[in-house]
């Protein structure tokens, strides 16, 4: 009778299991992911812009331009709300406010600071200080694309990897 008792223990408990690691993969399936690193194309009030990102959920933004030619290498990255930005070992810093906020760099990190985290159908409408603005996601969480018609403003990301847990 114990090892009765006991078997039926053991399948419980091995049901119970699976389904908890099951129910746990479907809601990060949906969970989106701002911690990431990506190469973005973007389009901002008739510039065509290129350049690299690094984003975290601790509140780090890094934006790396490559063209137009006239602006690679600018750098502009946000950590709490300071900014910095950085060309040919030049470096300034000043409070986030200083820089408008419907300027390119401070709509994206709006964007991607006012992503929710938790799980959100694509696409993923934001209100922002700046205007409102779409998000959308891939299968991963990753953001894929984003625009704000109003702002005259849009990105699409590739290469996009996941940086956090």
């Amino acid at each position: 009778m114990a090892a009765r008792i006991l078997k039926l223990l053991c399948v419980f408990f091995s049901v119970l299991t699976v389904l908890l690691c099951g129910c746990e993969h479907d809601k990060n399936s949906n969970a989106v992911n701002t911690d990431f690193s990506a190469d973005f194309k973007a389009r901002y009030r008739g510039m065509e812009l290129s350049g690299t990102l690094i984003n975290t959920r601790q509140g780090y933004c890094a934006i790396e331009l490559s063209s137009p030619e006239t602006l690679d290498g600018l750098s502009v990255s946000y950590s709490g709300n300071e900014l910095a930005l950085s060309r040919s070992g030049v470096k300034a810093t000043a409070d986030e406010a200083y820089l408008p906020n419907d300027s390119f760099c401070s709509i994206l990190h709006q964007i991607l600071k006012n992503t929710p985290n938790g799980s959100g159908s694509s696409p993923i409408k934001l209100d922002l200080p700046c205007g409102n603005a779409d998000l959308t996601v891939d299968n991963n969480g990753l953001p894929k694309e984003a625009s704000a018609q109003s702002l005259d403003f849009s990105i699409t990301f590739s290469n996009a990897k996941a940086t956090g847990k």
